[in-house]
């Protein structure tokens, strides 16, 4: 993978299965050597924990005892390094794995950091039906069936789950006393992984390349992530980076050497070959993505055997290898009409019965919402005035729209500079727009047509029943050419906004509730997947 250019090639393949390390690590010598010999200078060699490429890269100089070296002499050129990387996707799977199967580790400090906080959390978001912004899932905490999937490890060590548990540890919620020692480990590893996986020239903030500009910064995180990584203890005491479980830890500390050796070389020498390094070309991604063309050719086999590989291998090499795009016919792009176009709805005469009936009942008590649901919804209504001030023509509408007040907790953890905090009548909406949405949805997840209008017009009627929006005149006082109020326009595009996408998550709950434990990853082609 060139660190300069946008390509990549595959130098070769080894049938490697039963070599020790030294024998590896005198074929990454001749592939080093070939490569030096074809005009490419080889900067570092990426691999993943297991046991016999650790051994592989002692073997080749590397010592990960302290003090730490992270690189050895270039077989060709003694005064080149080559820098070694374990693969930072596969340490933060590691990671993760060792935090689920210990059940808690202990920080510098000596406070716990415990699987059990997550889980909670999990808990907590699926009773209430929100989440406080993050992506944390069930399937995130039985990972199980699914450990290869490195966005899920992402996704649970990550900074907005930290900020959730944080945002509950200070609402006094029970269950996460203490929590802030695992809000300051996932914030720590989502920090230490941005780092290891910078992909983009303009990234921007932890995601930024290494650059002369921010040698500084970028120094100060590799220490303090380093720091924090060598303090971290397990339940006896002993640092994690000297026990059983060591490699996670190890192989974080030798890829922030790695990087911070390998940013001297190529960014912040005094004449450097690179204005900026990103950090994903160090990653095993490219030869994940590789197999994954190779498996595409062997008829999604995972285990193929030597013939078909070269076979597969070969083809990779000498033609693009795309997805299959038909079948055993010719698709003649002919629509089907599964409905005839010109049939008539009829009105249903029980169903119209039932939508007045449940309008005379709308001035039902609701049941009110959490206090965590409530900072959630302060969270959501700040996209929503935002998107409708996006949307208006209006720049008066504009202007109420962006109207803000102070920020609640969720918002002032989670805000980065970008978070928009709605004003008490958006707000006000939003919540009794909840609690519509919560008394009807069983109802409209069955089925039926116009729920979308019948919420609106539900909650519609209470918002007009209370002082929300009264104070603006233009809001009354304006109207459009069909004779409608600005403030009718914008309560219904608002709710609409927000019913959409509530909606959209409340199903996506629903259906995996239903779907219930997936097998297609796990079993493959060993069943017929159950329907999945």
């Amino acid at each position: 993978v060139a660190v300069n250019r946008n390509w990549k090639i595959p130098l070769g393949y080894a049938l490697i299965d039963g070599l020790d390390g030294n024998a590896r690590a005198n074929l990454v010598r001749e592939y080093i050597i070939k490569l030096k010999d074809a005009g490419a200078k080889c900067i570092s060699v990426t691999c993943d924990g297991t046991n016999c490429n650790i051994s592989m890269l002692t073997a080749l100089g590397v010592r990960f005892a302290q003090p730490m070296k992270s690189w050895f002499a270039h077989p060709s050129d003694p005064t080149s390094r080559v820098h070694a990387v374990l693969d930072a996707c596969h340490m933060l799977k590691l990671m993760r794995n060792l935090l689920a199967e210990k059940g808690f580790i202990r920080d510098g400090a000596g406070r716990i950091v415990a699987w059990r906080y997550l889980a909670a959390l999990d808990n907590l978001q699926q009773q209430e039906g929100l989440h406080a912004a993050n992506k944390l899932r069930k399937q995130h905490i039985d990972f199980e069936r699914q450990k290869m999937k490195v966005s899920l490890a992402a996704q649970t060590l990550s900074r907005s789950v930290s900020c959730a548990l944080l945002f509950c540890k200070e609402k006094g919620i029970q269950g996460f006393e203490g929590a802030e020692a695992t809000a300051k480990f996932a914030a720590a590893v989502d920090d230490i992984f941005d780092l290891t996986n910078s992909c983009h020239p303009l990234g921007r903030g932890s995601k930024c390349p290494i650059r002369a500009s921010n040698q500084v910064t970028i120094l100060e995180r590799i220490e303090q992530a380093s720091r924090y990584l060598r303090a971290l203890k397990d339940a006896t005491g002993k640092p994690l980076s000297q026990g059983a479980r060591k490699t996670p830890v190890l192989g974080f500390l030798l890829v922030l050497d790695s990087i911070k050796g390998l940013a001297e070389d190529l960014v912040w020498s005094p004449s450097p070959p690179l204005r900026c390094l990103l950090t994903r070309k160090l990653s095993q991604d490219h030869l994940e993505l590789f197999f994954a063309t190779v498996r595409n050719r062997t008829g999604n086999n995972n285990n193929p055997t030597a013939l078909e590989f070269r076979s597969a291998y070969r083809k990779c090499l000498l033609a693009n290898v795309l997805p299959s795009t038909c079948g055993n016919c010719q698709v003649d792009g002919t629509e089907t009409l599964l409905v005839s176009s010109s049939a008539q709805h009829q009105q249903d005469q029980r169903r119209a019965e039932d939508a007045r009936g449940e309008e005379a009942s709308s001035t039902v008590s609701y049941r009110p919402l959490s206090e965590f649901a409530e900072c959630v919804v302060d969270y959501i209504a700040g996209n929503v005035a935002v998107n409708f001030a996006k949307v208006t023509k209006c720049p008066e509408c504009s202007k109420i729209a962006l109207l803000t007040r102070a920020k609640c907790d969720l918002i002032l953890i989670k805000d980065a500079g970008g978070l928009h905090s709605p004003s008490q009548d958006i707000l006000g909406l939003c919540k009794i727009a909840e609690k519509v949405l919560r008394r009807h949805f069983d109802k409209a997840a069955k089925g039926g047509r116009n729920w979308l209008q019948r919420l609106q017009t539900e909650a519609m009627t209470i918002i007009f029943m209370t002082p929300l929006f009264k104070r603006f005149d233009h809001l009354f006082l304006a109207q459009t050419i069909d004779n409608q109020s600005h403030c009718a326009i914008m309560v219904k595009t608002m709710l609409e906004y927000f019913f959409k996408l509530r909606i959209h998550h409340m199903c996506r709950q629903q259906s995996a509730a239903e779907r219930g434990r997936t097998v297609r990853q796990f079993l493959t082609k060993l069943v017929i997947f159950r329907g999945q």
